[in-house]
């Protein structure tokens, strides 16, 4: 069906609407083929047209476009959109800051015996309580205190390498992964206590029950299992764009929730990586 007048909806009710009745007719056009029935003041509700309806355009009495699941798509696809970025965002935060582990163990071997087994030591207590603290802590919004007491000791174990490395492109590069690590998990905790604003979960919501009811209204004189296949897509549509923005918008929670692999896989790097024993030894 190309087009409907207002039709049944509004002559449903009787005496309701009377002075519209006087005034506007209602009837139902198939097709394009039929555009002559149209009469001046006609009220044209339509779902969509093409050049061939522009011609009455001029003696109708108004024009009402079914363009709302059109801009109700949309903001569903901004709002999917960002969710997912954060999604992403979260994950690249997670593999940087298990990247940065990796090649802080990598860059100790530069020092001294003492300064490279410490700093192995300090990165597997860091790696140890972002696995087996942080990241259950993150699924409530929450941090660790371990690992930022973890954070501080490594920071301070390269800064202690200052007065006899103050030259050292090493340590320059060590600090800078060290920065670069503690802007990663930064931003990993932040995404794992952000929300949507209330105004996108209203029109989501309230948009996609009016969207169902709109498309209740344009369901217009098809049988009743006709409407319930016109209905339902609309409604699988909403359900599926609800889940979909609630999976995204917290990363750390639920049955997609991201997982601490990336610094699964660093903890056992280095854990190989560095030589001496000692360094393997319980955190404090």
């Amino acid at each position: 069906m190309d087009a409907e007048i207002v039709a049944a909806w509004l002559a449903a009710g009787e005496g309701e609407h009377t002075e519209f009745k006087e005034k506007y007719s209602s009837r139902v056009i198939e097709s394009l083929e039929e555009i002559d029935r149209l009469r001046p003041d006609d009220i044209l509700v339509t779902r969509f047209t093409d050049t061939g309806w522009v011609s009455k355009f001029a003696i109708l009495g108004g024009i009402v476009f079914a363009f709302c699941g059109v801009i109700y798509a949309l903001v569903v696809g901004f709002v999917l959109a960002f969710a997912l970025q954060g999604y992403q965002q979260a994950e690249s935060d997670a593999a940087i800051e298990a990247d940065s582990v990796t090649s802080l163990s990598r860059s100790a071997t530069l020092f001294d015996a003492e300064s490279r087994d410490h700093i192995g030591h300090e990165l597997i207590c860091y790696a140890r309580s972002v696995v087996n603290q942080e990241w259950p802590a993150m699924r409530s919004g929450d941090s660790s205190e371990l690992t930022v007491a973890a954070s501080d000791r490594l920071f301070h174990s390269f800064g202690s390498l200052g007065s006899t490395h103050s030259n050292d492109a090493a340590l320059s590069g060590s600090l800078d992964r060290i920065r670069e690590m503690d802007e990663a998990r930064a931003s990993r905790l932040i995404k794992s206590d952000q929300q949507l604003p209330a105004m996108f979960w209203v029109f989501m919501i309230g948009g996609g029950l009016l969207l169902i009811g709109y498309s209740t209204i344009l369901s217009g004189r098809e049988s009743f299992l006709g409407q319930i296949l016109f209905i339902m897509p609309v409604s699988l549509l909403l359900l599926c764009s609800v889940y979909l923005v609630v999976v995204f918008e917290q990363p750390f929670k639920g049955p997609n929730a991201i997982k601490p692999a990336a610094m699964e896989v660093a903890l056992e790097s280095v854990d190989r990586f560095v030589p001496d024993p000692r360094a393997n030894r319980p955190c404090p």
